[in-house]
C-alpha cells in the first residue's frame, strides 16, 4: 500500500529552502533560487540557512527551527534541503513530526538527508530522493553540477508526473517484484541503526548509494545489514553510485570491489538486485519517489527496469 502523497505542485506554489547539515553560502544556491522561480514558482530561505556552527549551517536548534518553520508555513508547499555533509541526524528529533503528519508536503534530498526520508517515510508519507540546491549550479564543471536531465527529472515529479528508468547492468540478479521503494546512502543508514527512522525494509525495494569509504567500511556496514536481518526480508535492491571507494593500503587489498561486497551481502536471497542505477554522489542523479509503490524488473541480460506504480 502506497503511503500518503503530499499534494503535486502548480505554478505559484512556494518551495522552502533549509540546510539541515553543512553550511552554506549564498552563491551556493543561487542557481538553484533561479531555476525554481524559471519554473514559476516562489521560494523562501530558512532563517538561519547562511549560519555557521564550526562545519554546520548554525546550531542544532536553529536547523531544526528553519525546518520546522517550514512544515509549518501553509505557503510551502515542498522543502528541498540545501546540502549535505553531515548533521541532519543530530537535529531530526528536535523537529515536531505531527505537525507535518497534519500538512504533509514534499521534502528532497539525498545522502545526510537520508534521516529525514526514513523518519518521514516510517510516518507513512512519500518524499524525494533527489538533487538538493548546490546541485542545481549552471557551471557543468561545478563539483556539485548534475545534469539537466537530472533537474527535470525533479520537475516532473514535482508536477505529479510519473517515470519509468531502463538502464543496464553487467552486475545483477533477474526477478519482478513489487514494493515499496526505501532506502538511501549506505553510511548514513548505517548510522540510524536501532533508531525509530531507519525505514521499514520489510517488502521494500532498497535503494542504497555511497561515495568515498574504503572498502572494508562498506563490507562492515553490508555485513551488518546483513547479520542483522535488514537484507532479509527484502521484495529487491537497486544500487546506484558506490562512488570514489577505495582500498585503505592500496598493496593491502580487501580482495572485493565495492559492488562485490553489496552483493556478497546478499548472496542466497531470492529477490532481484540491479546495480548502476544512476542516482547517487554523480552527475546523473534521478529523482525517485520513496514511500511510493515501485515495480522492479531486471531480466537475464541485466536490462533494468524501475517504474513508479
Amino acid at each position: 500500500m502506497n503511503n500518503k502523497l503530499p499534494a503535486f505542485l502548480l505554478p505559484g506554489n512556494t518551495i522552502g529552502i533549509v540546510a539541515p547539515a553543512r553550511k552554506v553560502k549564498p552563491e551556493d544556491i543561487q542557481d538553484c533560487i533561479e531555476t525554481l522561480q524559471h519554473w514559476g514558482y516562489r521560494v523562501k530561505v530558512g532563517e538561519h540557512i547562511y549560519g555557521e556552527h564550526f562545519q554546520m549551517s548554525g546550531t542544532d536548534s536553529e536547523r531544526a527551527i528553519d525546518l520546522e518553520n517550514m512544515i509549518l508555513d501553509n505557503e510551502v508547499k515542498a522543502i528541498i534541503c540545501a546540502k549535505g555533509g553531515y548533521g541532519s541526524i543530530r537535529m531530526v528529533d528536535q523537529v515536531n513530526w505531527e505537525k507535518f503528519l497534519d500538512n504533509p508536503k514534499w521534502f528532497i534530498g539525498f545522502s545526510d538527508p537520508t534521516v529525514i526520508h526514513g523518519l518521514i517515510n516510517n510516518t507513512n508519507c512519500a518524499s524525494i530522493h533527489g538533487p538538493m540546491a548546490v546541485n542545481f549550479t549552471i557551471d557543468p564543471a561545478g563539483f556539485y553540477a548534475v545534469t539537466s536531465e537530472t533537474l527535470q527529472s525533479l520537475k516532473d515529479l514535482l508536477e505529479g508526473r510519473k517515470y519509468t528508468y531502463n538502464w543496464q547492468t553487467d552486475f545483477f540478479k533477474p526477478g519482478s517484484v513489487k514494493g515499496q521503494l526505501i532506502g538511501g546512502n549506505i553510511s548514513v543508514l548505517h548510522s540510524m541503526g536501532g533508531t525509530n527512522f531507519f525505514p521499514n525494509t520489510g517488502g521494500s525495494i532498497l535503494f542504497l548509494e555511497d561515495l568515498d569509504e574504503h572498502h572494508y567500511h562498506l563490507d562492515r556496514m553490508m555485513q551488518w545489514m546483513k547479520k542483522s536481518g535488514l537484507l532479509s526480508n527484502l521484495a529487491g535492491l537497486v544500487v546506484g553510485g558506490l562512488d570514489k571507494m577505495k582500498n585503505l593500503d592500496p598493496a593491502n587489498s580487501f580482495g572485493m570491489t565495492a559492488k562485490e561486497i553489496v552483493m556478497d551481502a546478499v548472496i542466497g536471497q531470492n529477490y532481484p538486485v540491479g546495480f548502476d542505477f544512476q542516482a547517487g554522489h554523480s552527475r546523473v542523479n534521478m529523482a525517485m519517489l520513496f514511500g511510493a509503490s515501485h515495480r522492479l524488473e531486471v531480466d537475464d541480460e541485466g536490462r533494468s527496469i524501475l517504474k513508479l506504480s
